[in-house]
């Protein structure tokens, strides 16, 4: 689908025998229409957003300790909290919609969970919401065991790889709208570097859109 980009390299593994196989590209596409789907819905609805994207990673002395159950905990944690949110909450509450992948990182990288999040514009600067979400993911809901890395810190790394797919984005700001289409529908949606044996029921991907109340 995207030019100039090998998405086999993203869903093949050549380990995998000729079923799992499939049954992964089948996966990456069926991820990539649905991200691509979402983002469309999400400009159809708002003229813009502050873009995030978001990795949130537990500090490198507790990698070993976390199992995925209790990572899947803590995400679920997050993500209950997200869609909670009320006015009140101005932090969480800004947040309109997202993607998420839940990997586990070779080289101890451990596991980790990428968010590309629509925030609603009007705040404050992107990097500082990222930053902010970031701490909370570090403070609330792993009691100081979490890491981040705020990708909207250093924009110059989306320009080299897909181009600049954070920030302030509009509807009608067709290359950085090209650059997220890339990011959600290529790099969010890849099946490499996911758990090993893992199945559908694990929910290592999805999409959120909290439900928020009209002008809200």
């Amino acid at each position: 689908m995207f030019e100039n980009i090998n998405e086999e390299r993203y869903w093949l593994n050549q380990k995998d025998d000729a079923k799992t196989r499939r049954l992964e590209k089948l996966r990456f596409y069926r991820r990539q229409a649905s991200g691509l789907d979402f983002e469309e819905e999400m400009f159809r609805e708002r003229k813009s957003y502050r873009v995030l994207f978001l990795t949130l990673t537990m500090k490198a002395a507790y990698r070993e300790d976390i199992t995925f159950p209790t990572m899947r905990n803590y995400r679920t944690r997050l993500f209950r909290d997200i869609r909670k949110a009320r006015p009140r909450d101005e932090l969480l509450y800004g947040i309109q919609g997202f993607v998420w992948k839940l990997e586990e990182g070779g080289r101890g990288g451990g596991l980790h969970l990428h968010l590309v999040i629509f925030y609603k514009a009007g705040r404050s600067g992107d990097v500082s919401i990222c930053r902010a979400l970031g701490e909370y993911w570090v403070d609330e809901v792993t009691g100081g065991w979490g890491d981040y890395r705020n990708s909207n810190a250093n924009k110059e790394e989306h320009r080299r790889r897909w181009g600049i797919a954070v920030g302030s984005v509009g509807r009608d700001h067709h290359e950085m709208r090209d650059s997220l289409r890339k990011v959600i529908g290529i790099y969010m949606a890849k099946t490499t570097q996911e758990l090993r044996g893992s199945d559908e029921d694990d929910k290592l991907w999805g999409i959120i859109k909290p439900i928020r109340h009209a002008g809200g």
